[in-house]
């Protein structure tokens, strides 16, 4: 059995970026506040100061994931691709931002680049809540049955999987049945 997932964007492209922030490495986000931030009823709240460290780091429970977000008109935004806009304009829709050396909270331009969600995403490190130990494989109950799941993204960057029954094959080989597929799908679309 094969699944897509679709995956959730938000438009980074229509926000003047320059208008709220000033790139600057020595801040922990590497974005400061251009202007003072108001909030309240009309604005009679000083909540931040130009020059402020803009952003904070948040940690995603499930799967260890760190990644720095400024709140800007009351949403949430990935500090790393405010930054590229910064610096290039815009991001495509089927593009997403790398940290090069893979620390998501480094978001000094010359760590960052453009690349295809689908590379981005065969190449995640294991996740923190994955007991497999296999990253992309997982055992997953599922109505009643128990599978072993193998997920990777396509040339289109949709997320794909297969399953293998364990009632069928047992743990351990529909473990090996599930690594050795998604390696080969792997294979086939890194060639």
């Amino acid at each position: 059995m094969e699944e897509v997932l679709k995956v959730k964007t938000r438009d980074y492209n229509s926000i003047q970026w320059s208008d709220y922030f000033v790139y600057d490495t020595s801040s922990p986000t590497c974005l400061r506040w251009k202007n003072d931030r108001y909030a309240g009823l009309n604005n009679q709240i000083k909540r931040k100061s130009a020059g402020d460290i803009a952003g904070s780091l948040r940690e995603d429970k499930s799967d260890g994931y760190k990644s720095q977000n400024v709140s800007l008109k009351n949403k949430s935004y990935r500090v790393s691709r405010i930054i590229y806009c910064l610096f290039y304009g815009s991001i495509s829709e089927d593009m997403v931002i790398d940290h090069i050396n893979g620390n998501s909270t480094d978001n000094r331009i010359e760590n960052l680049r453009l690349v295809p969600i689908s590379s981005n995403n065969r190449n995640a490190k294991l996740r923190k809540d994955n007991p497999s130990g296999i990253a992309g494989v997982r055992i997953v109950d599922h109505n009643g049955n128990t599978y072993a799941n193998a997920r990777w993204t396509d040339e289109n960057g949709k997320l794909r999987g297969r399953w293998f029954n364990v009632k069928k094959f047992g743990v351990e080989k529909a473990m090996e049945m599930a690594v050795q597929y998604r390696n080969e799908m792997i294979s086939k679309l890194n060639s």
